[in-house]
């Protein structure tokens, strides 16, 4: 009797061989139970001084950039119903960067909502390519405002009479009158566009930055999931 007893009180903690996870806790709990708390992550899942969680924040951007994409098709389709066939090139190539964009930002939807990080990486792409666009138009509108800038204007005026038009046909043989014009608000107008571009390239850097941290916490959460599932396994085969 005590062979038996001391046999049974060496087998009993085999019975609890893996860690047990409760199926009815949610993911933070599970991966709190297997060893690694999302909140002590490397990864930052939080932005806006800790208000908004990164994946929200990424919803929000998406759809801001849904709601701007889909104004400057429908206006850039508008302008050139208006003058028909005169920029059918910078119209079709326009068209293709908001298409491309589009799908960029539709897939960006599709990602966070099924948790697919690698569906993310084009809307990283189309960021990137923005920001690098964006650092070059200022850095454009920053050598006008130091180089300075020209406006030729080339005007004829004539009396739309015989005599006049007989001062049209004498006028090549006159050299043109030159007039200088110095166009001070001209100046203005391109620091006013500087601003907007900087501030562009501010926020869409900022927007980089969340989309990259929402990218880096689903790729950590898609590398832990299959330790949740076979903890889960396991815990079942060890009740078994």
């Amino acid at each position: 009797m005590s062979l038996g007893s001391e046999d049974q009180h060496v087998q009993r903690p085999l019975i609890h061989i893996a860690d047990e996870v409760d199926p009815s806790l949610n993911d933070s709990q599970k991966y709190s139970s297997m060893g690694s708390d999302p909140d002590k992550s490397s990864v930052s899942e939080r932005c806006l001084c800790g208000l908004m969680h990164v994946k929200r924040a990424a919803f929000i951007i998406g759809f801001i950039e849904l709601l701007f994409i889909v104004y400057q098709i429908v206006s850039t389709l508008w302008f050139f119903d208006k003058n028909e066939e005169s920029y059918v090139f910078a119209v079709t190539l326009i068209l293709t960067s908001f298409v491309l964009a589009l799908i960029a930002v539709v897939l960006l939807a599709i990602g966070l909502y099924k948790s697919t990080p690698f569906l993310l990486v084009p809307h990283l792409l189309m960021q990137c390519a923005i920001c690098v666009a964006s650092a070059f138009l200022c850095g454009y509108l920053i050598i006008l405002l130091i180089g300075g800038t020209s406006v030729e204007v080339e005007t004829i005026f004539y009396e739309d009479s015989p005599r006049g038009e007989l001062g049209m046909t004498l006028s090549s043989h006159y050299p043109p009158v030159e007039l200088s014009v110095i166009a001070r608000g001209l100046r203005s107008v391109l620091f006013a566009l500087l601003l907007i571009t900087v501030g562009f390239l501010a926020c869409q850097l900022w927007f980089l930055y969340v989309v990259n941290q929402c990218y880096n916490y689903l790729h950590q959460r898609s590398l832990e999931k299959p330790l949740i599932n076979n903890g889960s396994t396991d815990t079942k085969a060890s009740k078994i």
